[in-house]
């Protein structure tokens, strides 16, 4: 799991590079990371 959770960063770092895909992409992405165990400091801004 935690080459997984590797393999994400360094696709949502190196790959995902136009703003237009980030923010399409953005939910997917903390979706994934919080299924990793990569749970966000708070859940409610």
């Amino acid at each position: 799991m935690a080459e997984n959770l590797s393999k994400l960063h360094k696709d949502w770092t190196y790959k995902i590079v136009l703003p237009e895909a980030r923010a399409a992409f953005e939910s997917r992405y903390l979706s994934l990371r919080e299924q990793s165990g990569k749970l966000p400091e708070r859940f409610i801004d």
